[in-house]
């Protein structure tokens, strides 16, 4: 006969030693040691109404509020792992995001020592997020230096590195100090990630999933990690999807969650007890979490079957008997256990770093990594290849009547290819680096002014590097126009218009959060921007002519066609000029570049157009920094 497991042990605390002057005896303190305690918890959302159907006629209607959080109450104590354990949906991730202070606003209560969270306590407390966010082409030291940089305050630079040194021998990343973040595994990803939130010596560590994704080896690694936090002093609290029976009976406590609800808080061994109590018993030599999952799960499709009437069960059995009154009186107590975090945490300014500090850190990093990932052999062979095949096709042309066709050709495609290229590229990049943006902003690293700026100076001239490249090439092969002056300011041009170009990528980028969407609005706005550009209908219908006051290419095109055209074009007879060679007296003379750019259906002079295209440039970052400022992340309620 199987033993039958000790009985729950709710609300009984952890053997640490806890005295008023926030410092424990049996564990050296970082800073402050916290309970973290929090009694009913509510969190409703309205589920955004799905998208229109191609087979129902009937429109969609409003969805009903949803409950993430039902009266969820607990807490956990200095030296201790709390595990938030339940399957997905039930509630994890929405209730970190509530501990962290970044789900937005939740009913009930949640105390630091006894203090109500604000939001000053972010500094107190380090957030784990389940996605491993990187720059990928930093290596493991850039990503903790940079870390620490914009995050470690009143610190010296000698200081700040000793730090992440540490760090990395005590999360044992030393082996991969100076490896791309891209090349490492997903266990040293993890421990990397965690690193990060562990150099500002946070009172409470948050994890969420961290051994999602990891082999079983790693995920005992990691949780050893975990083990040697707590010992540390730090009050460590992680949702885990289904452990191994090793890591459960780990955990100090476990707060068992279903569908928003608690089903059970306590000690692991207590829950095993507490089930068999209403008539679930674990299996002989079956795992214990799983045993715990399987009564909580509810497989899709069979809502109405046993399952879901055991779920509901224990559900009800937790709300309406003494445990959860137990819980929450106990919840007090634990709270009031520690004097209150230092109230000089409140005065300290919101920003680590100063402005100007920020700005250098972030233009570093951008640049660097920008560096790594646009300056590869493959981009400089496309750059200087595709210079080579264009300079080719349109090979030593004559500055006569019968080129202007091709010399046009070759000025249009060089407008666009670049243009194109720099938007999608700046337009697919940005949707994974804005999920980095929130993530550190969250965290309080820095502005997003500061963030943006330093992108803008950072990238401009790495981005601009292969295009010159390719000009420089292509243009002096096709001899468009020999004089150097000329050379110089339809580089400018080109330049201007591939920043143009970037801009409106990452307008789309900051406004469509979805990456095929995202794809989809930039192919239909650079399409029809390109279209309206001038070279393929110098007549456009009047309900579609705005098109081109708001394409770059338009711009970029008139303007290089008046520059490239300086100095004139020889008549030859072949009547591409149309009557422009009569007037200036037939084959053997010289039309104009003004006459030319008539011509071809040029608007505007050299200066309105390229003044346009800074317009453009400025116009379509403000309007990506805007919605940045505007774009909250999408919530989470693993």
């Amino acid at each position: 006969m199987t033993p039958k497991p000790e009985q729950s042990d709710v609300g009984e605390f952890h053997d640490i030693e806890l005295v008023h002057n926030g410092a424990a005896s049996k564990h050296v303190p970082n800073k402050t040691t916290i309970v973290v305690a929090f009694t009913g918890l509510k969190k409703v959302v309205t589920p955004p109404p799905p998208p229109p159907s191609l087979i129902s006629s009937t429109p969609p209607g409003a969805q009903a509020p949803k409950e993430i959080l039902s009266n969820v109450s607990g807490y956990a104590n200095p030296g201790e792992v709390l595990a938030l354990m339940g399957p997905s949906g039930s509630g994890k991730t929405t209730l970190l995001d509530c501990l962290s202070n970044r789900g937005g606003v939740a009913e009930g209560r949640i105390t630091l020592n006894s203090a109500p969270l604000q939001k000053h306590h972010k500094r107190l407390m380090a957030y784990v997020t389940q996605e491993d966010l990187f720059f990928n082409h930093l290596t493991v030291f850039d990503q903790l230096l940079y870390t620490a940089l914009l995050r470690l305050g009143g610190l010296t630079r000698k200081e700040k590195v000793a730090e992440v040194n540490k760090i990395l021998a005590q999360l044992k990343l030393t082996k991969c100090r100076d490896t791309p973040i891209m090349l490492i595994s997903g266990g040293e990803k993890k421990r990397t990630n965690i690193g990060s939130e562990l150099l500002t010596d946070p009172s409470v560590v948050l994890l969420d999933e961290p051994t999602s994704g990891l082999d079983s080896t790693s995920a005992v690694g990691l949780m050893h990690t975990l083990r040697s936090l707590a010992s540390a002093g730090k009050t460590v609290i992680t949702s885990i999807h289904q452990p191994s029976s090793a890591t459960f009976a780990s955990f100090d406590r476990v707060m068992l969650l279903a569908d928003g609800h608690v089903v059970y808080f306590g000690t692991p061994s207590g829950s095993l007890g507490y089930m068999e109590g209403k008539g679930h018993p674990c299996p002989q030599g079956y795992n214990g979490a799983d045993h715990i999952m399987d009564l909580l799960v509810v497989e899709e499709g069979h809502e109405d079957g046993r399952g879901d009437t055991v779920r509901r069960d224990l559900i009800d059995s937790w709300d309406n008997e003494g445990s959860k009154k137990m819980v929450e009186a106990r919840v007090g107590e634990a709270s009031a256990v520690l004097p209150p975090p230092e109230a000089g945490e409140k005065a300290r300014s919101k920003w680590n770093v100063s402005y100007i500090t920020q700005l250098k850190v972030l233009t570093h990093r951008c640049m660097r990594n920008s560096r790594s990932a646009i300056f590869t052999p493959l981009n400089f062979i496309k750059s200087a290849g595709l210079g080579l095949i264009s300079g080719f096709i349109w090979l030593d042309m004559a500055p006569t009547e019968s080129w202007v066709d091709d010399r046009n050709g070759f000025i249009f495609f060089a407008v666009t290819f670049w243009t194109f290229d720099s938007m999608f590229t700046a337009m697919m990049s940005f949707p994974p680096e804005r999920a980095i943006i929130f993530k550190e902003r969250a965290s309080g690293s820095y502005r997003l002014s500061s963030y943006f700026f330093a992108k803008t100076i950072s990238e401009a001239p790495l981005r601009l590097t292969l295009p010159f490249t390719f000009l420089t090439i292509s243009y002096w092969m096709s001899t468009l126009n020999m004089s150097f002056t000329v050379f110089l300011s339809f580089m400018c041009v080109q330049l201007l218009c591939v920043l143009a170009g970037e801009s409106v990528g990452l307008l789309i980028g900051a406004t469509v959060m979805d990456s095929e969407k995202a794809m989809v609005t930039a192919t239909l706005v650079s399409l029809s921007q390109m279209l309206s550009g001038g070279f393929f209908a110098r007549r456009i219908g009047d309900g579609v002519r705005w098109l081109q006051f708001l394409s770059p290419f338009k711009f970029s095109y008139h303007a290089s066609l008046r520059i490239a055209y300086e100095g004139g074009v020889l008549c030859d007879g072949s009547n591409l000029l149309g009557s422009y060679c009569a007037i200036v007296g037939g084959p053997g003379n010289i039309v104009g570049a003004g006459e030319v750019y008539e011509h071809f259906g040029g608007q505007g002079t050299v200066g309105f157009n390229v003044g346009m295209l800074v317009v453009m440039s400025v116009a379509c970052r403000v309007g990506a920094y805007v919605m940045l400022r505007r774009m909250k992340g999408e919530g989470r309620h693993a």
